[in-house]
């Protein structure tokens, strides 16, 4: 049996969320990156004593992360994104080998879940990488009915990350999220058939 990581990816709002769930509903395990770097920021010690010297006091509250105060940052200047990512992610990607290297153990597939595979060149980590796009409307959209956001910060956050276009040639399948939640589902469905197929 052949060994696969799987990196999904897509901008906020695509349905890369909804891939992996439909993947773990069929058994198979999903690290998620985001998760990851949420209980670093709101853990890590050395990662907070960083982002402290990097954007003041005000980025903690009661020894907690100040979300809104650290989005309102990053995503308005190219700059300070660049900045937390590279305090963040050397950790949140050790991590995230580990929990791969670990899975694979006992599962032949695992999904890594990633906003951002592509803008930190990190594709080389698997063998197979799944791209989710959307219209950016239905982005949108989407991200308001789960979100406070408004349509401006939700843009800021689009903008932050790379367009499809560029993402598609580092894709090994794309999957268009543009139509109904059924026919998303049935695309989903079938990658992940594919993919269990390519281990045997």
């Amino acid at each position: 049996m052949k060994k696969l990581k799987v990196g999904i990816t897509g901008g906020i709002g695509s349905g890369k969320s909804i891939f992996c769930k439909i993947a773990e509903s069929k058994g198979f395990p999903v690290v998620v990156a985001d998760d990851i770097a949420k209980k670093l920021l709101s853990e890590n010690d050395e990662i907070k004593k960083q982002a402290i010297k990097t954007f003041g006091n005000e980025s903690y509250i009661n020894g907690e992360p100040n979300n809104k105060f650290l989005a309102d940052n990053v995503f308005s200047q190219p700059e300070k994104l660049v900045q937390i990512n590279n305090i963040i992610h050397p950790k949140t990607l050790q991590i995230i080998e580990e929990l791969m290297n670990e899975l694979l153990k006992t599962n032949n597939l695992v999904f890594v879940e990633s906003a951002i595979i592509v803008e930190i060149g990190i594709e080389e980590m698997f063998d197979y990488i799944v791209l989710v796009t959307a219209e950016n409307e239905k982005r949108i959209e989407r991200v308001q009915k789960r979100s406070s956001l408004s349509v401006e910060d939700i843009q800021k956050r689009i903008d932050s990350q790379l367009k499809d276009e560029s993402k598609k040639q580092f894709a090994d399948f794309t999957i268009d999220n543009n139509s109904t939640e059924e026919k998303f589902t049935e695309k989903c469905e079938f990658v992940i058939t594919l993919l269990k197929s390519l281990t045997q």
